[in-house]
């Protein structure tokens, strides 16, 4: 007897259900309703709340000194305008062979199918050398914090290696790209819009520095990866249409293709910014919110 479709979709649709869009974030019940569907076929689960609605799922089974972890993460991007949806995104709508809903790929499908294939090894009581682990992660999409959390409590000590669920049309993935988020401030100076010369406008000047911003980007091509990349993502300034706007932010996402390059990027930042400073009139800062390493597998060389 071999896990269904039967198997898995009913757990997927159950979790689509359950909003966990990150901001905020908050994951709770749908680790609850993970924890419930393990208990009941005899798996118990550890439940790590590491903020206010914020958790992780470990669940194992075996007694292997070596292990297999299983992981995937609950939190999604948001839906955005739900009315602009085929089938509401939250409403688990199964059409002509596919299942509509914020997460169904990205990455509920693959955690409902790792749920799945615990509930079959422990009803079906399979004898496996190694111990497998189901690790279910919030704040995938911001920060990484879950995994960050499950890390430090020694969940990888004696893992043979780390099964990742995310969409990859069934293809193993031996590279990813790093991340390196950076966040850009414009101090400027008020003044009414009738007289804008008065003032210092901040969007004026942020505008001119996200095309300097594009420049940081490596042309470094990597094999498997491509090229860097840069998306601005949000951008944020003024009060009213009538007042010189005395401060705007924007937030950049670099997505680098190799670890030295973060480096390279961040050197050409501060160029850019020291460039700004001194021809201009308005105060540029950066803050750098978040980064990650690029990963590329022995594998991606051979």
């Amino acid at each position: 007897m071999l896990i269904t479709e039967n198997d898995v979709i009913p757990i997927l649709k159950d979790l689509i259900k359950l909003k966990t869009e990150n901001p905020p974030g908050l994951t709770i019940d749908a680790i609850k309703y993970l924890e419930k569907e393990l208990e009941e076929c005899g798996i118990s689960s550890e439940i790590q709340e590491y903020s206010e609605g914020k958790a992780n799922l470990i669940a194992e089974y075996g007694n292997g000194e070596r292990s297999i972890i299983l992981t995937g993460h609950l939190d999604t991007v948001p839906a955005g305008d739900e009315n602009k949806w085929k089938f509401p995104p939250f409403g688990s709508i199964e059409d002509d062979g596919k299942i509509y809903g914020r997460g169904s790929t990205d990455m509920k499908g693959a955690v409902a199918a790792f749920i799945a294939v615990m509930k079959y090894l422990k009803e079906n009581n399979v004898k496996i050398s190694k111990k497998i682990i189901f690790l279910g992660t919030s704040d995938e999409e911001i920060g990484m914090d879950g995994a960050v959390v499950a890390k430090e409590s020694g969940i990888m000590e004696n893992c043979d290696f780390v099964i990742i669920g995310e969409p990859t049309e069934l293809q193993i993935a031996i590279a990813e790209k790093g991340t390196l988020w950076i966040k850009v401030e414009v101090e400027g100076q008020s003044a009414h819009g009738s007289t804008p010369h008065l003032g210092i406008n901040a969007i004026d000047t942020a505008a001119k520095i996200i095309p300097l911003m594009k420049t940081a980007v490596p042309d470094f091509e990597h094999k498997i990866l491509g090229k860097s990349t840069l998306n601005i993502g949000k951008i944020e300034g003024g009060t009213l249409i009538n007042v010189v706007p005395e401060y705007c932010e924007f937030k950049c996402d670099y997505r680098v293709v190799a670890e030295d390059l973060r480096g390279q990027i961040k050197e050409k930042i501060e160029e850019i910014v020291k460039f700004v400073n001194e021809k201009g009139e308005a105060k540029v800062s950066t803050e750098i919110m978040h980064e990650i390493q690029a990963i590329s597998s022995i594998f991606s060389f051979i």
